[in-house]
């Protein structure tokens, strides 16, 4: 059940919202975007710009790392994947209204029009709206298609391409030679053009699930990706879990690539003493507009948090 838009509405007349800005909320909110829609987005820049305190990554990191003060309502904006669509949809309202953010980047895919495996299973999942039978297992792909992304991310490097091959195999509708511009990345110069406005930190170099892959293949994965951004020039070295992802070994791994600040997916505001290799995000629909956002800054966590009666909700 998916109450984020009237709930939001409700909050937002009866002041409790602006309430809840006035009184502030003392911890920071990291909030993780992937894509987004170019007018919903400018919205939640100029939001974010004249309500909360844009915070960048080198300032969280003084909070986390020097115990620093940050004043109320402080808001980091993150982007995962590195896809073209953050430079031409999110970076005007980034720049229009001032706002710092940092995205994290799949290396691999900079600059090159390739499918990445994921958007492969999205394509042909999205494209094929079709029952089918696949490691002996059912899938309405009307219905079911992020049920069978999700089964796909459980198998290692190996199996997951062959399901794919075997996917496109028995569909009506194959993949195109090049990916659509909705799947394409960024290229370096688009990169460099955001800086310094924007940080960047790595992702991985093919967005494998971390905690599927040979150990060694894992280290390169995170190694190579965070030597691949350093030359963007951000100031803190940091990492996001591809999938949210992770182990000891990965946390090792993670560590031993020198990243200073690594963030997960868990839902949390972020506590002074949080361990900055775990650091828990508020994600964002690409369809939520302003007022849920508006929504998710200052009543999210009460609503939604761990212990809240009203857990069950589906928000994100």
């Amino acid at each position: 059940m998916n109450l984020k838009k009237p709930l939001s509405l409700i909050f937002a007349y009866s002041g409790l919202i602006a309430l809840r800005r006035v009184i502030g909320v003392r911890k920071p909110t990291v909030l993780m975007y992937h894509k987004v829609d170019k007018n919903l987005f400018e919205k939640h820049a100029h939001l974010l710009s004249k309500k909360y305190n844009a915070i960048s990554l080198e300032e969280f990191y003084a909070y986390l790392h020097d115990d620093k003060k940050l004043p109320k309502n402080s808001v980091l904006l993150t982007f995962d994947d590195g896809y073209l669509n953050n430079y031409v949809q999110a970076y005007p309202g980034l720049k229009k209204y001032n706002v710092p953010a940092t995205m994290f980047l799949t290396t691999g895919f900079l600059g090159k029009e390739i499918f990445c495996w994921y958007d492969k299973a999205y394509y042909l999942a999205k494209h094929n709206p079709i029952k089918v039978t696949i490691a002996n297992k059912k899938y309405d792909l009307r219905y079911e298609a992020e049920d069978f992304l999700t089964f796909v991310k459980t198998k290692s490097l190996d199996d997951r391409d062959k399901l794919l091959v075997q996917l496109e195999n028995m569909l009506p509708k194959k993949l195109p030679i090049k990916p659509p511009r909705e799947f394409i990345f960024l290229t370096p110069e688009q990169v460099k053009r955001m800086r310094p406005l924007v940080d960047f930190g790595g992702h991985s170099i093919t967005h494998p699930i971390l905690i599927n892959i040979p150990d060694k293949l894992m280290f390169e994965e995170v190694e190579q990706s965070v030597l691949t951004v350093k030359k963007f020039g951000s100031i803190v070295t940091s990492f996001a879990y591809p999938n949210g992802d992770y182990n000891e070994k990965v946390i090792a791994a993670i560590k031993k690539s020198g990243v200073q600040v690594a963030f997960t997916t868990h839902k949390a505001r972020v506590k002074q003493n949080c361990d900055p290799l775990l650091v828990p995000r508020w994600p964002i629909n690409i369809f939520d507009d302003w007022r849920v956002l508006d929504f998710k800054l200052t009543w999210g966590t009460l609503l939604y948090g761990k212990w809240s009666p009203l857990s069950f909700l589906k928000w994100r």
